[in-house]
């Protein structure tokens, strides 16, 4: 084989490795997150969103989605063990 036949045979090889590992990497769906404004104690559901990661990426994506957050939003959703799971702004994660 010239170089670059074994080349190009191994770029083949790498982009369907990528492929497959992005394809079947992503577990499930996305998850139904609710967007709340206000304290733990009294507040209000801004709205809902499908997030794929929301343990990492609830919390910006609820406040970057609905301008009534105003940067000030928190997040909750259904963990794979079916308990309610919030986090706040600060990072911090709780059960609800």
């Amino acid at each position: 084989m010239t170089r670059i036949l074994k080349f190009t045979f191994l770029a083949a090889i790498l982009i369907v490795v990528l492929s497959a590992s992005l394809t079947f990497g992503r577990d499930d769906e996305d998850v139904a997150v609710s967007c709340y404004l206000g304290t733990h104690d009294q507040y209000e559901e801004i709205g809902t969103i499908a997030v794929f990661n929301p343990a990492r990426n609830a919390v910006g994506l609820c406040n970057t989605t609905y301008w009534d957050c105003n940067n000030q939003c928190w997040a909750c959703w259904t963990d794979s063990n079916g308990e309610a799971v919030c986090k706040d702004l600060s990072g911090r994660q709780f059960n609800r």
